[in-house]
């Protein structure tokens, strides 16, 4: 069911751009690819889609389409990963230069901490993005994983091991990291020390 509401939904966004423009004289609008989509999410009302440059999110209910770009915006271009937070009812938007934002009915708050360390060496980029319960979100980076307080809206702990993290995942307290070619797992609730990797347990596949 989910993947064909997303099939039935890229469809009417395909065809939505192919119709004239009511823009006025004086107004401004961006001219963006929006049809080349990198990465899906949605909510119970929305689905969302990135593209590169920017987002579009299309109405389940009455079919409608908003594109969001730095017009509208973004802080950033090159978007990388999207991931809806449904605990808390937000956008989560993860850029190839490691900025994120985070877009809620209040705005659209902006992070550039891992961007801006200059002590992280490397590739920064976010790879996957994570979120068990709407308390923590996890980032999967180039260097290893990120972790960021939701409620706070500050950074947690960082796992740094100068290695690709493909992806990110977990079941309550359990984390689950995914290397090139082997996967990690943690028991949040029996350690005091996540961005340590001896920490960690090595999964046997």
């Amino acid at each position: 069911m989910k993947q064909l509401i997303i099939l039935q939904s890229l469809l009417l966004i395909t065809s939505s751009m192919t119709g004239q423009s009511d823009l006025r004289i004086g107004d401004w609008k961006a001219h963006l690819p929006y049809k080349k989509v990198i990465d899906v999410t949605q909510s119970e009302t929305k689905v969302y889609y990135a593209t590169a440059e920017a987002l579009m999110s299309y109405d389940k209910e009455d079919e409608s389409i908003e594109l969001i770009s730095k017009v509208e915006g973004l802080s950033e271009t090159g978007v990388q990963k999207i991931l809806y937070d449904q605990a808390n009812d937000q956008l989560i938007v993860a850029y190839t230069n490691s900025v994120i934002d985070i877009i809620t009915e209040e705005g659209i708050f902006s992070f550039s901490d891992i961007k801006d360390k200059p002590e992280i060496q490397g590739d920064k980029q976010i790879y996957d993005l994570y979120t068990n319960d709407g308390q923590f979100l996890y980032l999967a980076t180039g260097f290893g994983l990120v972790q960021f307080d939701l409620e706070k809206l500050e950074f947690g702990f960082t796992l740094n091991i100068s290695k690709r993290v493909q992806a990110v995942d977990g079941h309550e307290d359990k984390l689950i990291i995914a290397l090139i070619d082997s996967v990690f797992t943690l028991d949040l609730a029996t350690t005091n020390a996540p961005g340590f990797f001896n920490e960690w347990q090595k999964a046997e596949l």
